[in-house]
This record gives structure tokens, sequence and C-alpha cells, in this order.
């Protein structure tokens, strides 16, 4: 049987570049999946780096493992859609077309596949030349992989069950700052000095809600965390402080295995809450929608208001 190979991370002589950090290697890995349903091929996963991602993640049979040597893989056939790279390849293309070209490249095996873009608009692109029986095999959301089964969390990475002392609903509020104090460097996707007006807004809506919610807070920066944490139990909210750091993946030369493990550990953890609230990126939209929560962005205070009056 054909087969893709679907590489999550970069590779010498077959691709050296930055592929993305956690969130990004799932969204490549659910067009990976669905690339492999659309055209019938085996898919096969080569994760190895900073760890093999089976040893955190539990996957369904279909999905295999690269078990040999990544030098055979310099001479294969390549798809990559990598950052922008897919926006390029169909742009004034028919999909049909592309569609086509796609179907030729995988007639060889193993094709190469790299990515980091989400299954969904892949989805939405190759709706137009597919069958409505074929979109069902489909999934149409990278989060679709954890609830249709293709990847499940092991226990090897589950949090510790927290024994709160009190019967509230718990919302995880997750600040996603850049690289300040991780030894790595992003642009900056949280501006700190919003901290005290967003939270301050987010504690007066909430005022009467304080009985029956707790929080549970996340950053990739200590300080904000810590200053998050201290104006919510200012304003009498209850509040459980995560200790990790999260590293990020793709610059995560010299971090120990267990450093690594608690950032999937806290991705998780981010993700068992009744809701989750977020400033940026993708790391805690995934953890929600992954476990099929809702999560909203720290602004948009009228529909985070709405979601508590349902509890």
């Amino acid at each position: 049987m054909k087969y893709i190979v679907f590489c999550a991370h970069e590779i010498p002589k077959v691709y050296e570049g930055l592929t993305g950090g956690f969130v990004d290697r799932l969204k490549g890995l659910s067009s990976a999946i669905l690339l492999s349903r659309l055209f019938g091929v085996k898919l096969v996963v080569l994760w190895r780096e900073p760890f093999p991602i089976n040893n955190y993640f539990n996957f369904s049979d279909e999905i295999e493992f690269f078990e040999g040597h990544v030098d055979n893989l310099v001479e294969c056939p390549k798809i990559n859609f990598l950052h922008k790279n897919f926006q390029a390849q169909i742009s004034n293309r028919n999909p049909l077309e592309f569609y086509q070209s796609l179907k030729d490249i995988l007639q060889s095996s193993p094709v190469v596949f790299f990515s980091n873009r989400e299954c969904g608009e892949l989805f939405r692109y190759f709706s137009k030349c597919c069958g409505e029986e074929a979109l069902k095999l489909l999934p149409q959301n990278g989060w679709d992989i954890f609830g249709q089964g293709y990847i499940s969390v092991s226990d090897r990475i589950r949090p510790e069950k927290i024994n709160f002392e009190t019967k509230k609903d718990t919302v995880s509020l997750h600040f996603r700052v850049g690289g300040e104090n991780l030894r790595w460097t992003d642009p900056a996707l949280y501006n700190e000095e919003r901290l005290p007006n967003d939270l301050g807004r987010l504690c007066s809506s909430l005022a009467k809600a304080r009985g029956k919610i707790r929080f549970k807070v996340f950053s990739d920066n200590t300080q904000v965390r810590e200053r998050a944490v201290n104006i919510l139990r200012s304003n009498s909210f209850e509040v459980h402080e995560s200790n990790c750091e999260p590293v990020h993946l793709e610059r995560s030369q010299g971090f120990h295995a267990a450093e690594l493990a608690a950032t999937l550990r806290e991705w998780v953890d981010i993700g068992d809450a009744s809701f989750v609230i977020r400033t940026a990126g993708a790391f805690a939209a995934y953890a929600a929608k992954c476990r099929g929560i809702d999560v909203f962005n720290i602004d948009d205070i009228s529909a985070i208001e709405g979601r508590v009056t349902q509890m």
C-alpha cells in the first residue's frame, strides 16, 4: 500500500528550517490525516524531536510510526505545505487540477509531507471537488483528530487531579506572552501593560460569580502569571496557579525531557476545565477545542458573561 510520511520537524538533507511548535505540529498532523483519507494512502508519522510523540499520546491503529533511517527519505518526492506554501500552491489553480497533481505525486511511495497548516484549510479547498460521501470521511478541523479518535492523551502526561476544597466550576486562564524568561524568542503576542485593565474588566464582570467559579492560571511568563494571580485574589476569586513554564518545542535545545513533558502536561491541564479564556496564540485554543470545550478571548466580556450564566 502506498504511504505518506508526515515529518513534524526538520530533517537534515530533506527539509531544514522551522516547522513550528507543538500546536503547529498538531495542525500539520491533522492535514496529513486528511490527505491520507482523501487519497486512500497509509499515514506514517515521523515525530522524534525533541521527543517521540507516541511516548505521550496514544494513536489509532491506522497511524504508524516511521522506524527507518531518515537518509532513506532524501530522494523521496515531497509535498510542502509549511507556512504559506499551501496558499502559494493553490493560488490561481483549479481545485480539481491541484487534486489531480497531488494524486499523481502520491503514486510514488513513500511521499514525504511537511505541514503546519490546519486541516480545515484543506477541507474547505478540496470540498469543491469531492463528493459528500468522501467529505464525511475527513476531519474538518484540526481538533477533530482528537474527537474522532485518531489521537488521545496518554495517562503518562495526564496531570494529577487537584482536590479542591470547594465545589465550583473551573475556568482556565492562559496568558501567551512570548519568549521572555524561556530562552527562546518569539514576537510579543500580548502586551503586559494591558494585564491590569483586562483582568480588571474580567473581575468586574464576573463579580457576582465568585461563589461558583475558580480560576486556574497559566502563562509562559512567570512574572505575568504571578501578577494575574495577585489581581484575581485581590478581587476575592479562588485561584490555582500553575508552576510550569512551557517550553517551545522548536526552540527546546538544552531542555530536559521532564521539562518538555511538563509543557504537554500543562497543555492537557488547560483543557481540563469548564471553559478557557486566553490572550493570544493557538496553545490554549487547541487545548480547549481538542477537549470539546469553549474558548474565549479575554476581551470578549459579553460572551464570557453569557457562558458563566449557563453554569
